[in-house]
């Protein structure tokens, strides 16, 4: 991953600076909006060192991980947020945490569980 996010900002860095530095102009403003282009990769390794801890799954990862098996939309930005296609944001943001939360069984901050199955063997 550490490699990947190099190639990713070496390519933004020639990017921002390749015109700029062709027409003989000042590399401030091109290297202002490469900094605000990595700040996209700062967010990514700050949850990605957070994951490393192996903690289990906060109620919000767990609702969003619930309600992506059947809500198409959270399913879509699940998937380019894993892929790093498109910033956190694109799931932490309150309209998808609402929907998260609402459309999932996974138990919420205040310790709502799902209701359980009933016992097989008809014991309470």
């Amino acid at each position: 991953m550490g490699c990947g996010w190099a190639f990713r900002s070496a390519a933004w860095l020639a990017d921002a600076t390749a015109e700029p530095l062709a027409q003989g102009r000042d590399l401030h403003r091109a290297l202002r909006d490469y900094r605000r282009a990595h700040r996209f990769i700062d967010t990514y390794d700050a949850l990605g060192r957070r994951e490393t801890l192996a903690r289990p799954p906060s109620w919000l990862q767990r609702a969003i991980r619930a309600a992506a098996v059947s809500e198409p939309d959270i399913s879509r930005r699940l998937a380019a947020f894993a892929m790093r296609a498109a910033p956190p944001s694109v799931l932490l943001n309150p309209k998808v945490m609402i929907r998260a939360a609402v459309g999932s069984r996974a138990p919420g901050p205040w310790g709502r569980r799902p209701a359980a199955a009933p016992d097989p063997s008809g014991r309470a």
